[in-house]
């Protein structure tokens, strides 16, 4: 069953930590259906939500996967909804 899923990200302000972060949903062929970031109190910092429609399988995979990028200090989902 597919869902929508809400990913809170929070890392650092830099070209590469995006583009590490984007490549992983390109290499897992999920499309990003919403993105927003913000910065932080911190400039150094931004926070990312990401709202993707896929699988548990595929979200356990991405999630552990963004987890290993070492310029991400927190990965998690904020919000998990059927699609219907």
């Amino acid at each position: 069953m597919r869902y929508i899923y809400i990913i809170s990200i929070v890392g650092e302000d830099t070209l590469i930590a995006l583009q590490r972060m984007i490549g992983i949903f390109v290499r897992q062929r999920i499309t990003i259906k919403q993105m927003n970031i913000s910065s932080s109190e911190n400039k150094n910092i931004s926070h990312c939500s990401i709202v993707v429609h896929t699988n548990e399988k595929m979200i356990e995979k991405l999630l552990k996967q963004l987890r290993r990028i070492i310029e991400l200090f927190e990965v998690k989902i904020t919000n998990q909804s059927p699609l219907g």
